[in-house]
């Protein structure tokens, strides 16, 4: 009963590892073709990163321009999530998982040959069977990985578009702060010096806004394209940190659109509520000192900026 047994599961592993590697290719050629292949994978990604940076770029002007919406355009940065599906990406993941099922095949076969015939404790036949489903599970995760960073981004796009269609959702107290900045780089265009510090300013505020906006992307696009070495590394003992900050991040920087969404959301409902009871007055933008809306403009941008990396930064170790 015990050689049937080992016999049916080697057998198994054996139709999975043919599954799993190209009869029709030699293995000198196998490996390099998935060498050249995990060579490209950082000419892709420049190359997927570049498309979303060269609108960053035209839509980053220093102050909001009248053929710019921003009350659109936010909204629609924050919702910027890779597209999991991309033929590029998935390639990418492809090449990842021609490598890994393979192991994981392996890995099953060593495991369940230890626990029959080389293992003399019953302790070590214990481990051996518990690693065991372990091991299928993992390879199972493995195959869904780009199912389930799908579903991830398909989730947070979902909810940070239902937090943004609140109507209140408004980039009125940017408007004001960029104004000012503005109008005070306008005023003092007789002395340079002077009045190139407020254009700087502004500047830096709306580009630190849709830089952190693009890296988010970035790295998103990166962390897709690596899901089947995330749960690859999460699966076994020796590699579980690293698999383990690898699935946090890529929980984080996904959910953080839904944090960006609330924020701006939230900004927005504030700015109603304080215009509602005359706190602010949008006809002020040309004040000589700055004021109330200049002030919750300029926070608003700060939250904006901030919260991504701050979330980022501060949530560890929640996964197991």
């Amino acid at each position: 009963m015990k050689y049937k047994a080992a016999f049916l599961i080697v057998t198994i592993a054996g139709l999975l590892l043919a599954g799993t590697v190209t009869v029709s290719a030699p293995p000198h050629s196998e490996c390099k073709e998935i060498c050249h292949k995990l060579h490209d994978i950082p000419h892709m990604i420049a190359g997927k990163a570049s498309q979303p940076l060269l609108r960053f770029l035209n839509i980053a002007t220093p102050a909001p321009s009248a053929n710019v919406d921003y009350d659109d355009l936010i909204p629609d940065l924050i919702l910027m999530n890779p597209d999991a599906t991309d033929p590029q990406i998935k390639a990418a993941m492809g090449i990842f998982l021609r490598v890994i099922e393979p192991m994981y095949v392996l890995a099953i076969l060593f495991v369940a040959m230890y626990s029959m015939f080389i293992s003399t404790t019953a302790k070590g036949r214990s481990k051996a069977k518990t690693m065991l489903p372990m091991l299928i599970l993992g390879m199972c995760l493995v195959t869904l990985a780009p199912l389930l960073m799908k579903i991830l981004l398909q989730l947070t796009h979902s909810i940070a578009g239902t937090i943004l269609s609140n109507n209140a959702a408004t980039a009125d107290p940017l408007n004001q702060c960029g104004s000012w900045f503005m109008l005070k780089y306008e005023i003092f265009t007789w002395s340079a010096p002077y009045g190139l510090i407020f254009g700087v300013i502004d500047l830096m505020l709306w580009w630190g806004l849709f830089f952190i906006l693009y890296i988010r992307f970035v790295i998103l696009m990166l962390f897709t394209a690596l899901s089947p070495v995330t749960v690859f590394f999460y699966s076994f003992e020796l590699t579980k940190g690293l698999g383990r900050r690898m699935a946090e991040q890529t929980i984080l920087w996904s959910t953080s659109q839904v944090a960006e969404a609330g924020a701006y959301a939230a900004i927005g409902i504030g700015w109603a509520s304080l215009t509602a009871g005359n706190i602010v007055v949008n006809k002020t933008i040309d004040a000589p000192t700055p004021d109330i809306n200049f002030i919750i403009g300029l926070s608003a941008f700060f939250v904006l900026i901030l919260i991504i990396p701050m979330m980022v930064a501060s949530f560890r170790k929640f996964l197991p």
